[in-house]
């Protein structure tokens, strides 16, 4: 599987098509055999190449997309996050960084969709790694050999409402606030669905690190929240190199406003995670 060769298929018989019907057609072929998966790759790929400014909302279910046709064909395999982020960090920031230091915000069962377990597991790294779901986080302290802490991050108040998601659309639990109204929403919405909510501590970004004055990278998913922990960081007495975090509204400003204004810059957008950078602090010929 690793030699495997991806040719462009024959796209005459899509010639006319709206790019939404190429997709489709695309997703038919994603389910079938290798030649189809290697189709579908192409088609994706594609697409991307052409997709229009104006249709960007659409770049990061693509490659996430593109990202599971290539896990299909057993590429990837140190990797786990949702659309390949893990490994564009680590290339453009860590390749050569051993023994760096983590911390993962909204780290769910510790595997699914973790942007930091290939640090962790085969970068020698050490960190930290939150969860606020009572039942993924069984599943996390089985998973990880880093630290682990079960509660919410970056709220004042000492207990916030959990609402957890037990079947159905499992990682878009949340803290019941108004960011998280439109997860929420889509949650409400999906019939397979079903949530229980509970209070939960909470504990800030400051008071997990303790005297740390640097962290190589942060991952930062807590479906509608990152802002207030963002907001939350004294980032005067914590040096965090690295931070991707989860932006579900594409093209809506409000992290780069933010990261401007601290002197960080932007690198890139993988899936749905926005991935900056304090040029202080990275050393792109040492990566």
């Amino acid at each position: 599987m690793v030699g495997l060769m991806l040719k462009k298929p024959d796209f005459r018989s899509l010639q006319g098509k709206t790019l939404t019907e190429v997709a489709n057609h695309a997703d038919r072929l994603a389910k079938g055999g290798l030649a189809d998966r290697l189709n579908a790759h192409a088609i994706f790929t594609s697409i991307l190449e052409q997709l229009p400014a104006s249709e960007n909302e659409g770049t990061p279910l693509l490659t996430g997309k593109l990202w599971a046709l290539e896990k299909s064909f057993h590429w990837h395999e140190r990797y786990f996050s949702q659309a390949g982020q893990d490994k564009r960090i680590k290339d453009a920031f860590f390749k050569n960084c051993r023994d760096g230091f983590f911390l993962e915000i909204g780290a769910f069962d510790g595997v699914t969709g973790s942007n930091c377990l290939h640090f962790e597991k085969f970068m020698g790294w050490d960190g930290i790694a939150v969860e606020p779901s009572k039942t993924q986080f069984a599943f996390l302290q089985k998973n990880r050999q880093c630290q682990t802490i079960n509660k919410a991050v970056g709220f004042g108040d000492d207990t916030v409402k959990f609402i957890e998601v037990v079947q159905g659309l499992l990682q878009m639990s949340g803290v019941d606030t108004e960011d998280f109204a439109r997860t929420k929403s889509l949650v409400d919405g999906d019939k397979a669905s079903r949530t229980v909510s509970y209070q939960i501590e909470t504990i800030s970004v400051m008071e997990m690190v303790g005297g740390r004055s640097e962290v190589d990278f942060m991952s930062l998913d807590i479906e509608g929240a990152e802002l207030k922990v963002l907001e939350s960081i004294d980032f005067d007495a914590l040096r965090i190199r690295v931070i991707a975090v989860e932006n579900n509204i594409v093209g809506e400003p409000k992290f780069r406003h933010f990261f401007d204004k601290i002197g960080y810059r932007y690198y890139d957008t993988v899936g749905y995670d926005e991935i900056y950078f304090h040029p202080d602090s990275v050393d792109f010929t040492r990566a």
